[in-house]
């Protein structure tokens, strides 16, 4: 345990007390909502170059642009911001071609399938009937609770297409940095990271023109490249790369 969570689990009687308690909860979630944007950061911090990485910013980029993502998955949300060479970015699978959660949600919002009637739901029970965890749930409950909510989810995308996890939240906590994330390839393809696997599978069964992301680790080719031309000696065109690319349009 560290000794943040050691303290925070000292006063957490104080959470009894309606008032502090209330104040406890705001002031923990704004202090991790700055202190996991410091480490974002820290890690760009670490990288520098011509080309700045801006982990903290958030891009709007065509849905139909992320394809595949990376498996097994080398990185988590902490390592945004990171540069990082070698052979992460090859191994690869389609983010919708026979993919269990895909296949799940086309039961579920195009065939009308009760969520408990459907084959991926099965799945997340016997995961927690076996002890694992399934989408943060530990109990059947839980679990029930939360695709219940998917449901809202997919209703609000449908109706209003979509919008980022900061524009739905409410001050500084650390769901308002809920995004979904991607990685950059060394060819500059944005490669699923993991973060907000059902809303980016929900867009493409939607077919939403773009989604809103947050670019978390850049393969050192790519930005290698990004500084050729930020450093004004290349222009995208020359290496025949695309100038809309997202990550390049701000160079």
């Amino acid at each position: 345990m560290s000794p943040t969570d050691a303290l925070v689990r000292r006063l957490s009687f104080l959470s009894d007390v309606p008032i502090v308690g209330s104040q406890l909860r705001r002031g923990w979630r704004a202090w991790r909502y700055h202190h996991i944007r410091l480490g974002w950061r820290i890690n760009a911090w670490r990288a520098p170059s011509n080309a700045p990485l801006r982990p903290t910013n958030l891009l709007r980029v065509s849905t139909d642009r992320i394809t595949h993502r990376v498996s097994p998955e080398p990185f988590d949300r902490d390592d945004t911001g990171r540069v990082v060479g070698g052979d992460w970015d090859q191994q690869l699978t389609h983010l919708t071609r026979n993919d269990s959660l895909y296949e799940g949600l086309v039961d579920r919002y195009e065939q009308g399938i009760p969520w408990r009637e459907t084959n991926f739901y099965t799945q997340q029970l016997e995961r927690i009937e076996r002890g694992e965890r399934a989408w943060g749930c530990s109990t059947i409950g839980e679990l029930r609770t939360r695709y219940e909510s998917l449901d809202d989810v997919y209703e609000s995308m449908r109706t209003e297409g979509y919008q980022s996890a900061r524009e739905l939240v409410d001050g500084p906590t650390w769901r308002a940095l809920d995004e979904i994330g991607v990685h950059v390839a060394r060819d500059g393809e944005l490669l699923f990271a993991g973060d907000g696997n059902h809303r980016i599978r929900l867009a493409k069964l939607l077919e939403l023109d773009t989604v809103v992301v947050r670019i978390l680790v850049r393969h050192a080719d790519w930005q290698a490249t990004r500084d050729r031309i930020a450093g004004g000696g290349v222009t995208p065109e020359q290496l025949d790369l695309d100038p809309t690319h997202p990550d390049l349009r701000n160079l």
